[in-house]
């Protein structure tokens, strides 16, 4: 036994001698095994045939790939000789073939429709009363900026995540219009109090709902951590962002309603939920419905 421990201690010796450490294996940390943030994650690089590819089938009267030709185009240009370009002969149309179909698709310009409003008023002569003459409606005093503007400055900054400056510079750049950071801000302001009634009637539905998911996240609101909760079903949705993380949140959304079904996650504030059965779940994100097993 001593004999055959000896020879089995002398393999792993010269298997030792010519062993050569490899690098770490342990998997790269990514946004999808650990809490790396996804901006810290790494692509994987593209295969060259992908990045030079084949062609695409060719569309109907173009050359190679290429998008589908518009059906109802805003002009048609027709372009046909009328003398042979080589001797001068006399040519008919109907002796010329379609040799290619494509398009050029252009942007009309852009510029921002100002309307200057003079508006008179004065005093009568008869009864000495004070009066000013009516604007037409959309027209009455206030911010300069218009409703069309309203709607792209939320949608660009709400759905594209544009900064203040980077609005302000597009605005500028591609509409002609110039409006500083602090408009865009005192702007926005007015958005939200033309929702107020929308976001009124979908707290009222929720007061109603028999099932309602809630989930919470961290949020920063001025430099400050707080928290963006969401309660929602199949038919409403509210986001409220508040300091607290608490139950209190949750009770100031709800008031005195209590939901037949809760469906949460495990967080200590959920487990205070107001219903009297509780759904247990995996919440995948804030904007979506939690995912229940």
């Amino acid at each position: 036994m001593i004999v055959e421990l000896w020879q089995e201690i002398q393999k792993l010796s010269a298997a030792l001698a010519t062993y050569q450490p490899k690098a770490d294996r342990s998997p790269t940390k990514t946004s999808k095994n650990s809490s790396t943030p996804p901006s810290k994650g790494f692509k994987p690089n593209i295969k060259p045939s992908k990045i030079q590819g084949i062609k695409r089938q060719r569309s109907v009267g173009r050359v190679g790939g290429g998008r589908e030709l518009h059906p109802e185009p805003d002009q048609t240009i027709i372009a046909q000789l009328k003398n042979c370009p080589q001797c001068g002969e006399k040519v008919t149309a109907a002796t010329q073939k379609l040799q290619s179909v494509y398009e050029k698709i252009e942007i009309p310009p852009i510029r921002p429709i100002i309307t200057l409003r003079e508006r008179y008023g004065g005093q009568c002569a008869c009864c000495q009363t004070e009066y000013v003459a009516p604007v037409p409606l959309g027209m009455e005093p206030g911010s300069p900026f218009g409703s069309s503007i309203q709607s792209l400055v939320t949608y660009l900054r709400y759905t594209h995540a544009i900064s203040y400056e980077r609005l302000s510079s597009i605005f500028g750049e591609v509409f002609g219009l110039k409006i500083s950071e602090g408009a865009i801000a005192n702007l926005l302001v007015q958005v939200k109090t033309s929702l107020d009634e929308q976001v009124s009637q979908i707290l009222q539905r929720l007061r109603r709902a028999k099932l309602i998911c809630s989930d919470e996240t961290s949020a920063r609101v001025n430099g400050q951590n707080q928290s963006e909760w969401v309660f929602q079903n199949q038919d409403v949705c509210l986001h409220v962002i508040r300091p607290s993380r608490g139950s209190e949140v949750m009770k100031e959304v709800l008031a005195e309603h209590r939901p037949d079904i809760w469906v949460s996650d495990l967080f200590s504030a959920q487990k205070n939920h107001p219903a009297p059965q509780w759904q247990v779940c995996e919440c995948s994100s804030t904007a979506r419905l939690p995912i229940c097993d």
